[in-house]
């Protein structure tokens, strides 16, 4: 069932016209997505309630409905072909968050391996929470060198040749945007001074 989804959803323009949402006029598209978010939401919201954690139900919800809207012009006007279509798109949405919170749980670990931060390498999500936020906290400057380094996982020499610095440049900076970070996670209190390095 969700294979066909997947298939509708890999056509998306080929579809035959005929078939799909009439979205013509814009108060057309938003009644269409009222429509469709009225008889599907919480058939989204029990797909992603059984695959992920009780939190993040809500974003993966609201990801999906954004897709909805987004890819409105494709979707099947067909009831079945249209929950399998939105089958699909929940599918995709889940397996993204999913991607997403192991990226976040390395970058925990990548942090307390190479900065001055001790994080518990099996952290909860509300860890992670207390991390986005300490992070969306620092400078633009220093959330995306903490970001290229330990997200992106960029070498030290990479860095320095997007930037334009030296390799010493970004070594520092580095050192010192860990030390911010290190400061906004002991203001949280989630850390204590003795987890510090």
């Amino acid at each position: 069932m969700v294979q066909q989804a997947e298939a509708m959803m890999e056509q998306g323009d080929r579809v035959d016209s005929g078939a799909l949402v009439d979205t013509a006029p814009f108060q057309n598209r938003e009644d269409a997505l009222r429509g469709l978010f009225d008889r599907s939401v919480r058939v989204v919201e029990r797909y992603a309630a059984a695959r992920l954690p009780r939190d993040d139900v809500a974003e993966v919800t609201a990801e999906v409905f954004s897709t909805l809207w987004r890819r409105l012009p494709v979707v099947p006007t067909d009831p079945d072909a249209q929950r399998l279509w939105i089958y699909g798109s929940a599918k995709r949405v889940v397996a993204n968050h999913r991607r997403g919170a192991v990226r976040r749980a390395r970058l925990l670990l990548k942090l307390r391996h190479s900065s001055s931060v001790g994080v518990d390498a099996s952290a909860s999500s509300s860890s992670a929470g207390v991390l986005q936020e300490a992070i969306a906290k620092l400078s633009l400057r220093d959330r995306e060198l903490l970001t290229l380094r330990y997200w992106d996982d960029l070498d030290l020499q990479s860095i320095a040749h997007l930037y334009g610095v030296s390799v010493d440049a970004v070594r520092v900076r580095l050192h010192r945007a860990r030390g911010r970070l290190a400061e906004r996670l002991c203001l949280t209190g989630e850390r204590s001074d003795s987890e510090l390095k």
